[in-house]
């Protein structure tokens, strides 16, 4: 009896939001920046500089919001992630003693993730905050790294590695916050800020450590909205 009164509780309450609430569906771009860290530890330390790198990413939104107060969203997109990682090493004559040269290493690395975040947002006005998490999963990845190094007789070299595939594992989970601003009834302009919380390094070494962050800017165009009372 007690298990038929929950489920007629549940019921009724679905029933209520659904009856209050209002639905969006839509789809977004956007364009930003991001970073993939790929951190060495070691002893010294590894020179390592990681800088964020244009990226972007694009799909279809779902939002389900509670009498205008606030809402709870889904998310299906591509995201393109970027990362550069620059590193300047000092040379050595055959001696040991620095030449006052350095070997210039850049990598790039590119992955494609078919992106779900779900958040909640809270709507003040015209405002909307948004704090959630997000599961991404690898589509494509790939890196170039490249080499500057002095020879002997004063020449500097070059070498070009390309890789097909990142080792990186094919998932990433990690935060996601974001504010809003409503246009109209069906534009807003959005920002996103997400945070990578595993290490993407495929063999778990506790020697390396990849993370993932990622900046947008973008806007939303909701293609249905329908509003019940």
């Amino acid at each position: 009896m007690n298990l038929v009164k929950t489920i007629l509780v549940l019921i009724l309450y679905v029933v209520c939001l659904t009856t209050y609430g209002q639905h969006t569906f839509g789809v977004k771009l956007a364009d930003g920046w991001s970073k993939i860290s790929t951190k060495i530890n070691s002893s010294p330390p590894t020179p390592q500089e990681f800088k964020f790198m244009p990226s972007y990413q694009g799909g279809l939104s779902y939002n389900f919001h509670f009498k205008n107060k606030s809402l709870i969203g889904a998310e299906l997109l591509f995201s393109k992630i970027r990362g550069k990682e620059h590193s300047e090493s000092p040379t050595t004559d055959e001696f040991g003693n620095p030449t006052d040269e350095f070997i210039i290493g850049n990598v790039d690395r590119h992955i494609s993730y078919l992106s779900v975040p779900v958040y909640y947002g809270l709507n003040y006005k015209k405002f909307t905050v948004n704090i959630g998490v997000q599961t991404s999963f690898v589509i494509y990845s790939s890196g170039l790294a490249t080499t500057l190094a002095p020879d002997n007789n004063g020449n500097t070299l070059y070498f070009e590695n390309k890789t097909a595939k990142l080792p990186i594992t094919n998932y990433d989970f990690g935060i996601r916050a974001g504010l809003s601003f409503a246009l109209s009834n069906n534009i807003m302009v959005e920002s996103f800020y997400y945070y990578g919380l595993l290490n993407i390094y495929e063999y778990h070494s506790t020697n390396w450590k990849w993370t993932i962050q990622q900046l947008t800017v973008g806007v939303k165009y909701n293609i249905i909205s329908s509003i019940k009372k």
